[in-house]
């Protein structure tokens, strides 16, 4: 005895789950492509060439704190930071700057003004940092010479060198 099927095709699970397959595709990539309409990488520069000449000043920055013998302890204390000049008369009285700057998010860059103390540190306040791989970079303020270093958001230390 053969029994037919009389279903009508609609009414079968297979022909859903052929289609449901290559749906799912559509939908995935209606999503991918508003993340990538909406949001931004941050992470592409518009004009290469300009970045470029920059790296160059950059470097003779580096060269400069090198010739200066310049090196730098960064201390971190919940929203508080200090800074030690192994040769403070350098910078004696100057306000430094500071730039904290995230690996992959620049909208989390933070830049923090620091004064001397009378101690010979020089100290600021800044908001606590993300997490994640930050590039922390000490320069005068008129930018004549430039130290950094590398640091995650748990270090509390960290040894700045010049910026070569």
């Amino acid at each position: 005895m053969r029994i037919e099927d009389t279903k009508p095709w609609y009414k079968q699970v297979w022909p859903w789950i052929l289609i449901a397959l290559p749906g799912s595709v559509v939908v995935a990539s209606l999503y991918t492509y508003r993340l990538a309409a909406l949001t931004s990488s941050g992470l592409v520069v518009d004009d290469y060439y300009k970045a470029g000449l920059a790296i160059n000043d950059i470097k003779e920055h580096g060269q400069k704190a090198q010739s200066l013998g310049l090196t730098a302890k960064l201390s971190v204390s919940g929203k508080s930071l200090q800074v030690l000049l192994n040769k403070t008369d350098v910078a004696k009285g100057e306000t430094l700057r500071m730039k904290f700057s995230h690996a992959t998010f620049p909208q989390l860059d933070q830049a923090v003004m620091l004064a001397q103390t009378a101690d010979g540190f020089w100290s600021g306040q800044f908001e606590p940092l993300a997490p994640g791989k930050w590039y922390v970079y000490l320069s005068a303020q008129d930018e004549s010479w430039r130290l950094s270093g590398m640091m995650h958001e748990a270090d509390m230390v960290l040894d700045m060198k010049p910026d070569l």
